[in-house]
């Protein structure tokens, strides 16, 4: 092969040792903003297929549900498997499905036949409080419209303000505080049959964590 004249091989250097000095003193890439530091309180973890989200939960305002909610998720609370029959004590909530979901709506979990109609056995005594569905991330217990009585493991997240909520006997038990994207990301996709809440291919919710932070 030729080679280049001297000229025009001068340049082609100067240029590389130029565009070499220019990648160092590049400046580097800004890192990701750490999420804001959760301040006291008790929070549960969701660990999904579609990644993480904190709630806060509200014991004051729901203390039995939150108990109960805790427990379940810790294995820390007997229950009728309505799969088997038997007693259990494992950890509910890991590998559950999202089995409903509206996008830009609300997505459902805490059932053992991933149907919404599961049972444990057991009821839980009926609180109240004066909490709101003003605004997204709002976690509630499931329950027979007008019933409150059939409240159990079954949990909901809104991803939007639901005023309409309010005057449906619904009991918020907790807040998301981190991740709400991910909440919403686990209702998108298609829907089963033509369903509006059905998915077709539901996420999995994989365990729960709870952290109390003092």
């Amino acid at each position: 092969m030729p080679s280049l004249p001297r000229p025009i091989a001068g340049a082609l250097l100067a240029l590389a040792c130029t565009l070499t000095l220019t990648a160092q003193h590049k400046p580097a890439a800004k890192p990701a903003a750490a999420p804001a530091k959760l301040g006291p309180g008790t929070y549960a973890t969701f660990h999904t297929s579609k990644g993480t989200f904190v709630a806060q939960l509200f014991p004051n305002a729901a203390p039995k549900a939150v108990a109960n909610f805790i427990h379940l998720a810790e294995g820390k609370q007997p229950y009728k498997d309505p799969s088997t029959g038997g007693l259990s004590m494992a950890p509910l909530y890991n590998g559950l499905l999202f089995f409903r979901t509206i996008p830009g709506y609300m997505i459902q979990t805490g059932d053992p036949l991933n149907n919404g109609q599961g049972n444990l056995g057991y009821s839980l005594p009926v609180e109240k409080n004066n909490l709101r569905f003003d605004q997204a991330g709002r976690m509630a217990l499931a329950q027979v419209p007008g019933d409150p009585t059939t409240r159990n493991s079954q949990i909901f997240f809104t991803l939007k303000p639901v005023p309409a909520m309010d005057k449906q006997g619904f009991l918020i038990i907790g807040q998301i505080v981190r991740g709400l994207n991910v909440a919403q990301a686990i209702a998108v996709g298609p829907r089963k049959g033509g369903s509006m809440d059905l998915p077709a291919y539901p996420n999995i919710l994989q365990s729960v964590s709870i952290q109390v932070i003092k």
